[in-house]
């Protein structure tokens, strides 16, 4: 290049880098390709960490490798006494592209998987083989998987937190419902039972059928013409309770209707528990054949009014409806009369100064022990985190004709969340035919 430039006529100035940015391939020296050699120039896969404590614990756990024809083996200790010491391992560490063989085949396959649990999977796979955050990529593996999902009982599954019906006045809220019983002579086979959310005063009714027309009958008869119009009525979704008919009377008496979720009783529980109270106490008085249990309700109704619920108001519902406490048969002949000598306004006035006070404190103590019960129950559970749109499999209730209930799945879907409502309702659009639930 020297000898080239010896004939041309020129001069050499300095330029400073900063004003020769486009430096062309003169002014640069080039060098001799050199050869790729991997034996002996390879890339940094990484140094020992500054920090000598960090520094010991890598060396330390380098000492848990090695290689045996070429192949990379992790020696665990197992807490297991043997003969000569504690017995060692011998891992695989298995690289990325076969750990969901390795899973498909611990897990999923009918031969040697079996859908069985994170533990067992884990410490199958463990015995042979080994990958980093092995534990939490065999948990996500099989709580992701779908077949378990719907097979599997939802043990870590927690209920949401309790949300009390509010406290109401003396008939303003019923509860309603059907409970069957075995048929009588007369064609009776149902009791229609309906309880008062806050003074607890129950009403049964025997019934030929639960046909809705028959229920619309008895709740304006027997309910509405005594007690007047309710504020709120509160049944499951059955048939009879959601019919046009139920639900022409209610619209026209400015009755709200509320309706319990498909297979959640609990909604509807003050009924519930004085159905079974009430099974209880017809058992007890029934004759051989069953067939006399109609002609039991009315004592076994006045039973109920006259007994306090100590589970909440902790006062008799006759008190708390009519201000004074019921007299029994026995009562009459022990107690001495009451004084009958007061006049009509002055008798009034005691009976609406007892109603005041005890229902008052009948309130008091319904608060109080919804408090407590939503602090127990509360204990266990947690916000579900559901939103719009999201899928979800539904729990199965129904077990189909000719099937075992043990080997059916215990959930049956996918649907995806069409509403969320209030007190962790949703509504539900099953994703292969868009039916509603």
């Amino acid at each position: 290049m020297g000898n080239g430039l010896q004939h041309y006529n020129f001069e050499i100035k300095y330029r400073k880098g900063c004003n020769n940015q486009v430096a062309d391939a003169l002014s640069r020296r080039s060098y001799p390709e050199q050869p790729d050699d991997e034996n002996e120039v390879a890339a940094v896969k990484g140094i020992l960490p500054a920090d000598n404590d960090q520094s010991s614990k890598v060396q330390k756990s380098a000492q848990d490798y090695s290689i045996c024809n070429n192949v990379l083996y992790k020696w665990f200790q197992k807490r297991v006494r043997v003969d000569n010491g504690e017995k060692w391992i011998k891992q695989l560490c298995l690289p990325q592209a076969l750990r969901e063989d390795a899973l498909l085949s611990y897990h999923d396959s009918f031969v040697g998987g079996a859908h069985l649990g994170i533990e067992r999977v884990y410490h199958a796979l463990s015995l042979k083989y080994f990958w980093p955050k092995m534990h939490q990529s065999i948990e996500n593996y099989i709580r992701s998987c779908d077949r378990c999902q719907r097979i599997k009982r939802d043990t870590k599954g927690k209920k949401p937190p309790l949300n009390p019906l509010p406290v109401d006045t003396t008939f303003e809220r019923w509860h309603m419902d059907f409970l069957k019983l075995s048929k009588t002579n007369e064609g009776y086979s149902y009791v229609l039972l309906l309880v008062d959310s806050f003074s607890k005063w129950s009403e049964a009714f025997p019934m030929k059928t639960q046909e809705a027309s028959e229920v619309a009958k008895v709740l304006f008869r027997e309910i509405i013409s005594r007690y007047g119009a309710m504020k709120c009525l509160v049944t499951d979704l059955g048939r009879n309770f959601v019919s046009n008919l139920v639900n022409a009377l209610c619209e026209m008496l400015n009755i709200t209707r509320h309706h319990t979720s498909s297979y959640h009783p609990q909604t509807n529980g003050l009924v519930e528990r004085t159905n079974s109270t009430l099974i209880q106490a017809v058992r007890a008085y029934s004759d051989k054949d069953q067939n006399n249990w109609p002609n039991k309700l009315p004592g076994i109704l006045m039973a109920f009014r006259n007994s306090p619920s100590t589970q909440s108001t902790e006062y008799s519902p006759f008190s708390m409806v009519f201000g004074k406490e019921m007299n029994l048969p026995f009562d009459a002949s022990v107690l001495p009369k009451d004084n009958l000598s007061k006049d009509a306004k002055h008798h009034l006035e005691e009976i609406i100064s007892n109603l005041k006070i005890t229902q008052d404190l009948a309130a008091e103590n319904i608060k109080l022990k919804q408090a407590k019960m939503k602090e127990r129950y509360d204990k266990n559970t947690k916000i579900p985190e559901f939103r719009l749109r999201d899928k979800v499999l539904l729990k199965e209730h129904v077990v189909p004709v000719g099937r075992s209930p043990k080997l059916v799945d215990k959930f049956n879907g996918p649907y995806y969340i069409t509403d969320c409502g209030p007190n962790f309702t949703y509504k539900l659009r099953r994703c292969s035919d868009q039916k509603e639930h």
